[in-house]
């Protein structure tokens, strides 16, 4: 199963995805050929805090999705974190 793509508007804004514009993505995305940043850390908080001050990038969240599921499946529970961080959804 492959990492899902979303779109979202102004960064701190107005969080909206619609529901058309979230794609499943190709086995020979990028995504998957960059290599993997790894970090030592003691827990979620500290991995955070760590992913902020190296990439300079904050966390807005960090949910877990279930790649085991169906794209179906992962598409909804995808969708039910996105609702649950303020996320807006149209359709």
């Amino acid at each position: 199963m492959g990492a899902m793509k979303c779109a979202h508007s102004a960064p701190g804004g107005n969080m909206t995805v619609k529901l058309k514009d979230l794609k499943v993505l190709p086995p020979d995305h990028k995504i998957y050929k960059e290599p993997f940043k790894t970090y030592f850390v003691n827990s979620l908080e500290d991995y955070k805090k760590q992913r902020e001050k190296k990439e300079g990038l904050k966390n807005l969240f960090l949910e877990k999705l279930d790649c085991k599921k169906s794209e179906e499946e992962i598409k909804q529970q995808l969708i039910s974190i996105l609702k649950k961080n303020g996320w807006k959804i149209k359709k």
